[in-house]
């Protein structure tokens, strides 16, 4: 079940998630499927005072979320920690909270992008030279980022994909020796397939009655 802090953070309930932490909820869970943490999401949705408190209660700065896949498709890549998600967002406030606590401006996600380079990718000019200038580096051009966007989506499916591939230990028909013989695997599998057949001939028949009625 999703912790007090981590619903009041995810409903945008500032308020909520910091009498949550007052009253000693802890840092709420990592979520498994995305990597977020409660200090993601405040930073995503410009929660400043949240995110200046699960800091202080020792939130990590670089904890990399995992790639958001949809429909088959990864829509946002992994890897990226608070201060990509503030960046993207344009959370001007968030960006200079998170430099000042020491979040690395030149940690890069599993496409290659710095901070810097998520905020210009959402026409963030501004916070995007301030986070290049954070990490000591140049921003790309326009062309360098087109092509690191295409370049990540074909990475991007090729991750997907490979979420939808069966493993090797599932491709293979085997008996579990200690626990069932060869013998009643045979007898098991024998009833099983007896029982569809007979479940497919009443449903036969009833179409058959039904028809004729």
């Amino acid at each position: 079940a999703i912790d007090r802090l981590t619903r009041a953070v995810v409903c945008c309930d500032e308020d909520e998630a910091l009498q949550a932490l007052a009253e000693g909820s802890g840092l709420g869970r990592k979520e498994r499927e995305t990597g977020y943490t409660t200090l993601h999401y405040a930073c995503q949705y410009g929660l400043s005072r949240l995110a200046a408190k699960l800091l202080d209660e020792g939130a990590s700065l670089q904890a990399p979320t995992r790639d958001l896949i949809l429909q088959n498709t990864v829509v946002q890549p992994g890897g990226q920690t608070p201060l990509h998600l503030a960046g993207r967002a344009g959370e001007v406030e968030i960006v200079e909270l998170l430099l000042s606590r020491r979040a690395d401006p030149s940690k890069v996600d599993v496409d290659g992008f710095t901070p810097a380079a998520a905020a210009l990718q959402h026409k963030h000019q501004a916070l995007a030279s301030k986070l290049a200038a954070a990490a000591g580096q140049v921003l790309p051009s326009e062309e360098q980022l087109k092509s690191m966007a295409a370049l990540g989506a074909e990475e991007g499916r090729k991750r997907a994909a490979q979420q939808l591939e069966v493993p090797d230990s599932l491709r293979h028909v085997y008996t579990l020796e200690k626990v069932w013989t060869r013998e009643e695997c045979e007898r098991v599998l024998a009833s099983v397939n007896e029982a569809a057949a007979s479940g497919a001939a009443s449903s036969l028949a009833a179409g058959g009655r039904t028809t004729s009625e």
